[in-house]
Order: C-alpha cells, then sequence, then structure tokens
C-alpha cells in the first residue's frame, strides 16, 4: 500500500525502463497509469466490467510490447492510450459485427461546429454517442478522443498514427453526419 502512495514521485522514464526487467516496477506503472487509462476506456463502453477487460488487455499487451518501447519515438501516455484505444476498437468490432456502418464520403471543410457545448445536454449526449457507435471504428475513436476524451487533433494524431489533416477532416464528417441525423 505504501508504494503506491509514493509512485507520482518517481521519475516516469526511469520507471519505464525498471518495468522492461523488473515486475514490481510494472505493477508502480500500472498503479501510475492504470485510473488514467481505465477513465479512459470507461467513456466509452456501457458496463464497468468491459472496462476493467480493456484495461487488462492494454496493460497486457503493453507487458508483451514494453520492451520495444522507446522514449525517443514517443511520449509513452500516448502510446498506452493508443494500445486502449485499439483494444476498445477490438472489443467494438465483436460487438457490433453484425451492426451496418454509416459510409459517407462527402466532405464539407467549411463545417465547423462546437459539439462541446452540445454535448452538455444528457439526452442529446446519449444520442450522440449511440448515433457515434454506428460510424466506423475510426470515426468513432477519433470523436470519442476529441470530444470525450478531449485531445488535441495532434494528440489524436499520434494515437491513431494519422495525419493531423486526416483527423480534422474526420471530425468534419462525423460532425456533419451528426448534423443530418440528429439535428444538432
Amino acid at each position: 500500500m505504501f508504494e503506491r502512495l509514493f509512485v507520482k514521485d518517481i521519475d516516469e522514464a526511469t520507471l519505464i525502463e525498471e518495468a522492461k526487467t523488473d515486475q514490481q516496477a510494472f505493477s508502480r506503472l500500472f498503479d501510475l497509469f492504470a485510473d488514467e487509462v481505465y477513465r479512459f476506456v470507461r467513456r466509452k463502453v456501457n458496463t464497468d466490467q468491459d472496462a476493467e477487460d480493456i484495461v487488462s488487455d492494454t496493460f497486457m499487451a503493453l507487458a508483451a510490447r514494453i520492451q520495444d518501447y522507446d522514449a525517443e519515438k514517443g511520449n509513452f501516455k500516448t502510446r498506452l492510450f493508443s494500445i486502449a484505444n485499439y483494444k476498445f476498437l477490438d472489443k467494438m468490432r465483436k460487438v457490433y459485427k453484425e451492426q451496418e456502418v454509416l459510409l459517407d464520403d462527402s466532405f464539407d471543410p467549411s463545417y465547423e461546429e462546437d459539439y462541446a457545448e452540445v454535448l452538455s445536454n444528457k439526452q442529446l449526449y446519449d444520442k450522440i454517442l449511440n448515433f457515434v457507435q454506428t460510424l466506423s471504428d475510426r470515426q468513432s475513436s477519433i470523436f470519442f478522443l476529441r470530444y470525450v476524451e478531449e485531445l488535441s487533433n495532434k494528440e489524436i494524431a499520434e494515437i491513431c498514427d494519422i495525419d493531423e489533416r486526416t483527423v480534422s477532416s474526420t471530425l468534419s464528417i462525423v460532425a456533419k453526419k451528426i448534423k443530418e441525423r440528429i439535428g444538432v
């Protein structure tokens, strides 16, 4: 219990390097980031159990690949959220495999709307989230990362391994679809 109290005092880069060879260091790394990853995932799924499963899968994947992590190639937290996002998408592919995915190639770069204000209305928020879950994996992930996790387009581009312009255009496409479908 006392180790968890002092986890924040440890240098993150040192802890990551130690976690490559030391199971206790990996446990401290888990303690440092698990709550944040859980909150990220929980906003996307319907149950605590699903969120816990995805967090578990995320850290198992991290454990399997932590040897390959190079601090020079990117932010650790961004990499961790990227793994969590992929695990979420894997779960959604299984859950929504039978659902029809809406495809729309139209794009209006002049269309922009501040959905953060719109999302403050709980009923509308639920309608939007239900609709967004019917979109393609990429579209729904980008939407969740931007408007639920409030990440910047640059952070989203890093997590999804795409160009910032793709993030921007995807957000515009999703906004247009929401406007057409829900009337926002």
